[in-house]
């Protein structure tokens, strides 16, 4: 039939319309010189699940980057920086290297500490320059941006006309939504671009360490702390548990790859990047000597935090929340898929609102704290804080698990669907798109 659709065109007119998007509004920063095109790849793939997992966290790192190149700008804009100069800076775009070796990534600490030395020029890089570095063809962006258009109008369309909108749609189209929202602070930023400007230094004062103030270095200890942490549990698991003794060497080590792969390392990556993307934890300094930035990095912006990311959790609500009414108006081919859409959904809406409800109290009191100082208030946002992280380090690992459950579900909902699922509006097919 003209009019209708195959459950195969609804899936793939969601990946054709999700994946370019995120490859072309997601922009990583630049990989090391020495990561392989697989790192890369790997790197990418790393960003893009977290798009899909926790879309709002993304476009809060995108802000935060967003922010402090306009600050880093208005600082050089004698030298005629705009944000898309304190951008490519904030992504690695600069490489120090001392006779033809790159032995530096340059943050915009190191920017002022060798400018102050003498160590190097001034990057000299136009915006037209960093424009022209982009990878992207305009007819491939036009195309994505033709694609998006037409999943945008036919998912509208179909609430319009009373027509069945899938779960695995409704899902794709809050990513795409969030997507445009991260590609307006990411815009500026240059697509698949690899090799930094080269910096030459001109002595090796470079080479002398600076002090650097202990910005939040109680919590970088817990992290170190958390780190060692998890080097012991490995042992203890594995090395202390002496089933070496009853067990053979390959069978060992096999135990030991799966206990890492399967359940130690996923829950390991998933706390870091949690704490990078939300706290910005990790990821705001560049070390000495690397030669690209962390994962998620963004330089410090500690005095905007606690007023952008309860927005950024608020988003997440309201995306988590049209997922919950789903449950109400949508189809599902048994009332144990809507039971499970349900957990998930709530899960995932529950785990926004907590953390909102923690955020306000600890913002209250710590508000409260600087117009009157009083030791019970202060031990009040001390006990809201531990109680905070006590329920992050609880909570997040329910919640990845319930994002990941509704995308599972998004694809059995998918079964046996009635007609009005399969139902196309007549005109929509008028617009061009892959499906």
């Amino acid at each position: 039939m003209q009019d209708s659709r195959t459950i195969s065109s609804i899936v793939l007119g969601c990946i054709f319309t999700l994946v370019p998007c995120i490859w072309c509004c997601v922009r990583p920063d630049f990989p090391s010189p020495k990561d392989s095109k697989l790192t890369v790849l790997k790197m990418r793939l790393h960003v893009a699940i977290w798009v899909v997992i926790a879309p709002e966290l993304v476009a809060y790192w995108a802000f935060r980057q967003w922010w402090e190149a306009g600050k880093i700008a208005k600082e050089y804009e004698n030298r005629r920086w705009t944000r898309k100069n304190a951008l490519f800076l904030i992504m690695g775009g600069f490489m120090l290297h001392d006779n033809d070796r790159p032995v530096q990534t340059l943050s915009i600490q190191h920017l002022r500490r060798f400018l102050r030395q003498g160590a190097i020029d001034f990057p000299s890089i136009s915006a037209i320059d960093i424009h022209q570095s982009n990878k992207l063809h305009p007819l491939l962006y036009i195309l994505v941006c033709v694609q998006t258009l037409w999943f945008v109008v036919q998912c509208i369309a179909r609430l319009a006309t009373g027509l069945l909108v899938t779960q695995l749609e409704i899902f794709t189209l809050t990513i795409v939504l969030m997507n445009g929202l991260i590609l307006i602070f990411m815009w500026h930023k240059p697509i698949d671009v690899r090799q930094p400007i080269r910096l030459n230094a001109l002595n090796d004062s470079y080479r002398i360490p600076e002090d650097r103030p202990p910005v939040l270095m109680s919590i970088t200890d817990d992290y170190k702390r958390e780190g060692i942490l998890t080097k012991d549990l490995k042992r203890i698991f594995m090395e202390e548990a002496h089933i070496e003794r009853r067990l053979s060497p390959i069978l060992y080590r096999f135990l030991g790859w799966a206990f890492r792969g399967v359940f130690f390392s996923p829950i390991d990556t998933v706390f870091r990047d949690f704490g990078r993307l939300a706290i910005n934890m990790q990821s705001s300094v560049v070390k000495d000597g690397a030669l690209n930035v962390p994962l998620f990095y963004s330089p410090d912006s500690t005095d905007f935090l606690q007023f952008t990311f309860p927005a950024a959790v608020f988003l997440g609500i309201v995306i988590n929340a049209v997922l919950c009414l789903f449950w109400s108006w949508g189809y599902f081919p048994s009332e144990t898929t809507r039971l499970v859409w349900k957990i998930g959904a709530l899960t995932s809406a529950g785990f926004g609102a907590l953390s909102l409800l923690f955020i306000i109290l600890i913002t209250i009191t710590q508000l409260w704290n600087q117009i009157a100082f009083n030791t019970v208030i202060d031990l009040i946002g001390d006990f809201f804080i531990y109680l905070g992280i006590i329920l992050f380090v609880i909570c997040y690992m329910p919640f990845v698990i319930a994002r990941l459950l509704l995308i599972v579900e998004s694809f059995i909902c998918l079964k046996s669907l009635p007609q009005s699922g399969l139902t196309v509006v007549p005109w929509t097919r008028y617009i061009p798109h892959f499906s």
